[in-house]
């Protein structure tokens, strides 16, 4: 995790709190080795209807959404990664370079200014980035390699 944080320059606690939430502190995944929820490419897709067909390996599993302020539950496609590590890479990559988080890479370097602006733009819940913070708060992870 630490040579994507220095590769990408995505701040570590992100990373980490991210993990934390998303996997249940490593307990579970959504796809293999997924551990944030990363979706698969597919074509031909239109959420949470329309599953359209897998690009990748993938694995379908249940999780929740927040859809017009409302959670619900939806079967989605999760990309398969060979381990832990290319898990971490791939995200560091996609937060790093990503054309829909240009404008949440302007809050870095501040770990808990980056949380607030992945709020509706990673996650669809919109206390996702109160939930980061409180977590890099709770295990204290601004000191796991962040500036």
């Amino acid at each position: 995790m630490r040579a994507s944080q220095a590769k990408w320059n995505i701040p570590t606690g992100i990373s980490l709190a991210r993990w934390a939430l998303d996997s249940g502190l490593g307990k579970f995944v959504s796809g293999k080795n997924n551990y944030g929820g990363i979706t698969a490419k597919v074509t031909e897709t239109k959420f949470p209807h329309k599953p359209g067909t897998p690009l990748e390996p993938l694995t379908r599993c249940w999780t929740h959404e927040v859809v017009s302020g409302q959670r619900v539950s939806c079967l989605r496609r999760f990309k398969d990664y060979s381990s832990p590590e290319d898990y971490f890479e791939a995200h560091g990559k996609l937060l790093a370079t990503g054309k829909l988080y240009a404008k949440v890479r302007s809050a870095l370097p501040d770990p808990n200014a980056f949380a607030d602006a992945l709020t509706e733009v990673y996650a669809a819940d919109p206390k996702y980035g109160a939930t980061l913070k409180s977590i890099i708060k709770a295990y204290n992870l601004r000191s796991a390699g962040d500036v």
